[in-house]
């Protein structure tokens, strides 16, 4: 697919290739969780993450969850018991008999949650690829 290549040559941070679940806080979608736990203001449904680099993530859903332009909040698992927190906006929606691939760029986390961002893109940037 020539136009998977001319965005892979684009790229300005590498991606890791991963497989885990990730909660998605969307207009108009029903919540299952809080994303930081009790008494969180954010809530969540869950999607797969499918690829993750220092500036954005791809990940499938079982329905769409917003379209280009909408801002998004992502909670992904981090190191241990932890979770990484980041506010991002939609770049890409694409939709298959499985649900919809989302891909998203991150505007916005905290110093923390960019220090816990570079430590699990640390461990899977150190792994074999699949």
């Amino acid at each position: 697919m020539p136009g998977a290549a001319l965005r892979e040559d684009r790229r300005a941070f590498p991606r890791a290739g991963v497989a885990g679940q990730i909660w998605v806080h969307r207009p108009n979608c029903r919540p299952q969780r809080s994303l930081r736990g009790g008494g969180g203001i954010n809530l969540g449904v869950p999607h797969t993450l499918s690829n993750i680099s220092f500036n954005g993530a791809k990940f499938q859903g079982a329905a769409p969850c917003g379209k280009i332009g909408d801002q998004l909040e992502i909670a992904l698992p981090a190191i241990g018991k932890e979770q990484i927190l980041i506010v991002g906006h939609i770049v890409r929606v694409e939709e298959a008999r499985a649900g919809c691939s989302v891909a998203v760029e991150f505007d916005h986390m905290s110093q923390l949650d960019q220090l816990r961002l570079s430590r699990v893109m640390g461990v899977l940037l150190s792994r074999p690829p699949r």
